[in-house]
This record gives C-alpha cells, sequence and structure tokens, in this order.
C-alpha cells in the first residue's frame, strides 16, 4: 500500500494533542458552592528522562519555545494512526470528603490558620481557588499560584496537576516552562495518578522539557495504560507498532489498540484497523478494518478519513465506489491531511470517482508536498514534465509505498 494510503495515529492528533492533551483540576468543593472550573481545570498531555532533581520555584526562566502539545495540534500515532488529536481520557476526580466541604463556610483567616497546620493541602487549595474567582477577596492570580504552589507540596493532586498546567499554559503570569511542567507532572505521576503518568511518558517520548527518552515513554504510558487510561494505551500501541523505547510487536499493538478501541479511541480505531487490514499481529480482517476506519472517521479522525476512501477505492471490507473514495479524500485533504491531499492528486491523475485532470492533480499534489507529504513532489515534478504514473495504479504497488515508509510517518507530530 502507499506511504499515502495508510496512515498512523499519534504518536495524537495529534487528529491529537494529541495535543495535546493534561490540565487537570475538578472543583473540590463543587457541591459546596458549585465553582465553575478554573481556566487551567481542563485536561492536558505529557514528556520524558528522569525527574528533575530539584524542585523549580514559581518564578521561571522561559524554557524556550517548544513544539505544540497534543491537544494543540493533531497527533500522529503508528501506522494508522492520525493528524488529529485522539480523545483524551478525563482525568479521575479526587473524591470530596467531608472535610473538603467543611472549608466552604470558613472565612479568610481561618483557611490560613488551617493552611498554616499541618495537613493535605486542602485549606491551600481552597484560598488559592478564592484568590482566583475573587470568592471574599480581591482577585489575585500571583496570590493564588502561591497557594497552589503551597498544597502542591504538601501533596495535593490537583495542586500538584494545577502547577504543570500553570506552567504548560501560563495562566497566572508566570512564563512556560516546560521544564517545571515535567516536574510537577512527575511528581503528580509518582503518586500514581494515571494521566500525569501518561503526560511525563507524552513529553520523555516528545523531549518536552528534558531530552527524548523513548524507554522512559514506554514506562510511563505502560503505568498509566495498566489503569485504564485511554490515550495511554493507545500511545503504548504506538510505540510497539514502530518499535519504539521497546521491541516492535504487533500482536502487543494489537492487544492495547483493543483496550483503547473499547474506550472510543479514534486513533486507536485507527491503528487497530491498520493491523487488520495488514494481517500484522492479528488475522486479516477487511471488514473490521472498514468498520473501524469508519468509526474513527466519525469522530473526524483525517487519517482514519482517508484510509476508509482507500477501502472505498480498493474494495477493502466494502464494494468498489471510486467516487465514494473521492469524496473521502477530498474531506481528509480538507481537514490537513496530506495523505488525503495526495490521494486526490492521484485520484485527478488516474480518475478515480472525479474526471481526470493533469492540472489539478498537479495542484494536489503540491498541496501534500507543502503538507511533507514523503513522495508528493516527485509526483509533481512528474506530471510537470509530462510523465506518467509508474506503478502508481490502484495496485497492491500503490499501496505498498505507506508500509514501506511507516516507521518515518508514525513519529511525526505535526
Amino acid at each position: 500500500m502507499q506511504k499515502s494510503e495508510v496512515s498512523v495515529t499519534s504518536m495524537q492528533t495529534k487528529n491529537r494533542l494529541p495535543v495535546v492533551a493534561c490540565v487537570f483540576l475538578g472543583a473540590l468543593l463543587a457541591h459546596a458552592h458549585a465553582a465553575d472550573p478554573l481556566p487551567w481545570e481542563v485536561e492536558q498531555p505529557p514528556a520524558l528522562k528522569p525527574p528533575v532533581a530539584a524542585p523549580p520555584t514559581t518564578t521561571s526562566t522561559n524554557a524556550g519555545t517548544p513544539a505544540l502539545l497534543p491537544w494543540e495540534v493533531k497527533p500522529v500515532t503508528p501506522p494508522p494512526s492520525a493528524v488529529k488529536p485522539a480523545p483524551t481520557t478525563a482525568q479521575p476526580k479526587d473524591k470530596l470528603t467531608k472535610e473538603d466541604a467543611s472549608l466552604s463556610g470558613m472565612s479568610l483567616d481561618e483557611l490560613k490558620a488551617a493552611a498554616g497546620a499541618a495537613g493535605d493541602g486542602v485549606a491551600e487549595y481552597e484560598l488559592a481557588r478564592r484568590y482566583f474567582k475573587g470568592k471574599g477577596v480581591a482577585k489575585n492570580p500571583a496570590a493564588a499560584l502561591q497557594w497552589i504552589e503551597a498544597a502542591a507540596r504538601k501533596g495535593h493532586i490537583k495542586a500538584l496537576c494545577d502547577m504543570a498546567a500553570v506552567y504548560e499554559k501560563p495562566l497566572l503570569g508566570q512564563t512556560k516552562d516546560r521544564a517545571k511542567a515535567l516536574y510537577w507532572y512527575r511528581k503528580a505521576a509518582e503518586t500514581g495518578h494515571a494521566h500525569s503518568q501518561y503526560c511525563v511518558g507524552f513529553y520523555c517520548e516528545r523531549g518536552y522539557g528534558t531530552e527524548r527518552d523513548l524507554k522512559s515513554a514506554v514506562m510511563w504510558y505502560t503505568r498509566a495504560a495498566k489503569q485504564g487510561h485511554a490515550t495511554a494505551q493507545q500511545e503504548l500501541a504506538d510505540c510497539y507498532v514502530n518499535g519504539s523505547g521497546v521491541e516492535q510487536d504487533y500482536a502487543m499493538a494489537a492487544e492495547w489498540y483493543e483496550r483503547a478501541v473499547s474506550k472510543g479511541n479514534a486513533a486507536a480505531q485507527n491503528g487497530l484497523a491498520w493491523l487488520l487490514e495488514c494481517g500484522k499481529g492479528v488475522a486479516k480482517d477487511p471488514g473490521r478494518a472498514f468498520e473501524l476506519y469508519g468509526l474513527a472517521a466519525k469522530q473526524d479522525y483525517a487519517l482514519a478519513v482517508n484510509n476508509l476512501g482507500r477501502c472505498y477505492e480498493k474494495g477493502t471490507g466494502t464494494a468498489p465506489d471510486p467516487a465514494r473514495a473521492a469524496q473521502l479524500f477530498e474531506r481528509a485533504a480538507g481537514m490537513g491531511d496530506k495523505y488525503g491531499m495526495y490521494n486526490m492528486g492521484r485520484a485527478h491523475e488516474k480518475g478515480i470517482g472525479v474526471i481526470i485532470s493533469r492540472a489539478k492533480a498537479i495542484e494536489w499534489y503540491r498541496k501534500a508536498a507543502d503538507a511533507k507529504h514523503p513522495t508528493a513532489d516527485k509526483a509533481v515534478a512528474r506530471l510537470e514534465q509530462g510523465g506518467q504514473a509508474p506503478g502508481d495504479d490502484n495496485s497492491d504497488n500503490a499501496a505498498g509505498g505507506l508500509l514501506d515508509l511507516i516507521e518515518d510517518i508514525i513519529k511525526l507530530t505535526e
């Protein structure tokens, strides 16, 4: 199959983060005073290498301009993964305790007194919320950050996640610093927090805030995956597909994809479909591959949309339908998928569901080349010189290109 044909997930989206995606903070006292979620109380993702030795201070220096996170772009997964961030698994929320609830009725002075005593950081965390929201006190983001850090240093899990989040996406006036974000993610991960473990793995894999460390990435993904974190399961499967930080093992990849698929993870659906289509680590099953590509495509996973188009073009798991194939290629291209763009070039060059047009073929190939498709520039040169597409005739030859280049694609986070 052609490299342009089968796309890989994440290592996502990315359809992710993927990015993407690891900002955690559930309203601890939600039932007490129905507080709106804080800006950083959304989910975020993770990276690599041993923990930072010394705890960073709240005032930091700029760590540079790292690449976009999975939730900011579309992460790419192994063979079939993608350009769109894979859906992230919501982090588990801490249980609201009677002590937490009782804090809502305390005055600011009472909270400060409670914060001064030994404890688990609950009082400090409530103070942070009040300073941030201006509840009973003037809004003061700087004070909010100080109290969040105070709670984090007492091991308060949400505060640990918040500290990572505010350095990941500065919201309280501090400078973006992924090294510090990683430090706090590690602290949370070491308590067993699944989403933080996934985030540390993500940082390690991408080299955010530290040097790349694929083995560490696999270790942290595995810990989170074993706790049922869907995105970590998909990322771990990607590692097994690509042999990144672990020996390549398609059967193991299929097992982890299956677990993530059961939770509706689009990148995993696309990845497992690719294994089923190619018969890697599992018995070939074109019918289920077609079905899984369809499920991922319904979630607007760009690579899956393109792969579903391939199925209609070649009759994989369904009756051939060139017109439908062209529609899906164009849809994927419109989502920014370079493989969809390349296949639109092929469609116009070969008349796959559309009228043959050398001009339009060149136009689409150029778009694919601009999107960094590995062979689109050669297609442009060939057509501009009046050449034909040797071997590019919808045969197995045309589909084989992707398999040969897959390892190169899988690692990209574009």
